[in-house]
């Protein structure tokens, strides 16, 4: 859980803030309580992994996923809090997490953050995300700025 609240922290602000009706919005730590309520965590697995699968499943594309994406409590904050009492107070394993939370790192990685995942021994590379962070911000009101703009500094 620590790799994916440290994704979280690097998402941009530019990912909207979660609201009700959002596919993510409906992963709190109120539901997770009412699914862990009296249950073995064999059953409380066997009840949360289809909705799992659903969100953040195999078959669903890199771009669905990044696509969901939302920051607050009706968004990652409120999904990584899920998770961790599934975990903490429901037995689930982390292991039967790890695929299902890989997938969505990922998405978090691939779609802009404000810092990189991995320290730059460049110094110059993270003065290069301010531009790049400017330019997300103003592209819909400069469309005519190159296509080269808009891509992530790798």
């Amino acid at each position: 859980m620590t790799e994916l609240k440290e994704a979280e922290d690097r998402m941009s602000l530019t990912i909207p803030l979660g609201k009700e009706g959002d596919e993510i919005s409906s992963f709190s730590v109120e539901r997770a309580m009412g699914e862990c309520m009296g249950r073995d965590k064999d059953v409380i697995w066997e009840l949360i992994n289809p909705d799992l699968d659903r969100l953040l499943g195999f078959g669903r594309p890199a771009g669905e996923i990044q696509s969901l994406l939302r920051r607050g409590n009706m968004g990652m904050t409120g999904f990584r809090g899920y998770l961790t009492h599934l975990i903490e107070e429901g037995g689930v394993e982390g292991v039967m997490l790890e695929g299902k939370v890989e997938r969505l790192i990922d998405a978090i990685n691939k779609t802009y953050v404000l810092f990189p995942a991995q320290p730059s021994n460049d110094s110059k590379k993270g003065l290069q995300l301010i531009p790049l962070l400017l330019t997300r911000l103003l592209r819909p009101r400069w469309p005519h700025l190159p296509w080269w703009h808009s891509m992530a500094v790798q």
